[in-house]
């Protein structure tokens, strides 16, 4: 995984995320497939490899602590931008 300009992402900044959310949540999935995108910003192009990690929770502050870490993140990985998404689901 990179940063935006193309240099690598220290891989501790992943295992301090990883262990952050684990510590919130109880534990974590990461998808171990390859996924890239691309996208544009401005007039510059970028290529990913996203990492994609999956929380299940029924925790009501899930959104507080996701819209607080949203920038810290951003700033760790020095991104513009990441992608926190939710979905409701229901465990059979």
């Amino acid at each position: 995984m990179n940063y935006n300009d193309g240099t690598l992402i220290e891989a501790e900044k992943f295992d301090q995320t990883a262990e952050e959310l684990s510590d919130r949540f109880g534990g974590i999935t990461q998808d171990t497939v390859r996924i890239t995108g691309a996208w544009k910003y401005g007039s510059a192009r970028y290529r990913d490899d996203l990492l994609r990690i999956r929380i299940d929770t029924n925790d009501p502050q899930a959104r507080v602590f996701f819209r607080a870490q949203k920038d810290v993140w951003k700033a760790r990985f020095q991104q513009i931008d990441i992608w926190i998404v939710a979905y409701e689901i229901e465990i059979i």
